[in-house]
């Protein structure tokens, strides 16, 4: 059985996209729909960031 996915609404900054990055399978925002030509290069920065930089597991007791 394929386990559910955990999407993450309103991700525009990358403030919101490091803590969507631990355990979350996607994220979405308008980011790109208000001006995809000037944001796309920050959005591909902030991914990069991201992936080069995981933020740590959060610690279960």
């Amino acid at each position: 059985m394929d386990a559910a996915t955990a999407p993450r609404s309103r991700v525009n900054s990358l403030r919101r996209l490091r803590p969507a990055a631990v355990g979350c399978d996607s994220v979405y925002g308008t980011y790109l729909a208000y001006g995809p030509t000037r944001n796309l290069p920050h959005l591909l920065r902030w991914l990069a960031e991201v992936n080069a930089n995981p933020p740590p597991c959060p610690q279960t007791r």
